[in-house]
């Protein structure tokens, strides 16, 4: 028994662990983007809609050009998903995760040879570089759907939102015991994402100011390490479900 339940422990860690890596890269690629590209935000995209009303003219259509590109990316990035999980249920997951890592990795070659320093892009420059984040922030959303979670990683607001709803429920809502401690879970799991993007926004700030694009290696690296450890960690959960005694 001890072998068969295994696996599943591994899958539940690594969910948990998937989440706050996600979170942490979310609030680290936003900062380093608004740093970089004179206040574009690559993650919260609808931002961008407020700082482009503030700065009319031509500055504003790198700002407004965004928005759309993230919806369009979203649609790309789920019907590659749908078209994945019909072959295989497993696939779709680290398949996204390493088209976000390839993503990024545009973002930083191209962030690192047109954005050589702050205030420095052209309005070209500042939104070729901001749609490759912008895309890879939109795959991002799309992951997290795919791997079950209830909380964005893409923006804090929204999983805020989610965190005081479920505080609220989960010590005023007179549940049942049982009840209540899952929702005291679920509390757990946003608050570490929360945190983690709170983190990832500060290390941000910190490594971009160090070293300006090249920051963005960080955030490459987690996102393909997760879509690797999604391949392998899989797989053995599949394997555990079917190996199971009923």
């Amino acid at each position: 028994m001890i072998a068969v339940l295994a696996p599943s422990r591994l899958a539940t860690r690594w969910d948990a662990t998937r989440a706050v890596t996600l979170g942490l890269v979310g609030g680290y690629v936003d900062t380093a983007g608004y740093m970089m590209l004179r206040g574009l935000f690559p993650n919260h995209v609808t931002g961008n809609l407020p700082i482009a009303a503030a700065r009319p003219g031509r500055s504003a259509i790198p700002l407004l050009i965004m928005v759309p590109l993230w919806l369009a990316a979203v649609i790309a990035a789920a019907w590659a998903a749908g078209r994945i999980r019909r072959r295989s249920s497993a696939g779709a997951l680290p398949v996204i995760l390493g088209i976000e890592a390839v993503l990024l990795g545009l973002f930083l070659v191209f962030g690192v040879s047109l954005v050589p320093h702050r205030n420095g892009p052209s309005l070209v420059a500042q939104t070729i570089v901001g749609a490759a984040g912008v895309s890879a922030m939109a795959v991002q959303s799309v992951a997290t759907r795919l791997g079950g979670y209830v909380f964005p990683t893409t923006m804090v607001t929204g999983t805020l939102t989610l965190l005081g709803m479920d505080i609220a429920d989960g010590v005023f809502g007179g549940r049942p015991n049982d009840e209540r401690a899952a929702v005291m879970r679920r509390v757990q799991a946003f608050r570490r994402v929360v945190v983690a993007f709170a983190g990832g926004a500060a290390l941000g700030g910190l490594m971009t100011a160090l070293v300006h694009f090249w920051a963005i290696i960080l955030p490459v690296a987690a996102v393909a390490l997760c879509a690797w450890g999604q391949a392998v960690v899989d797989p053995r959960s599949q394997v555990s479900a079917t190996s199971s005694p009923r």
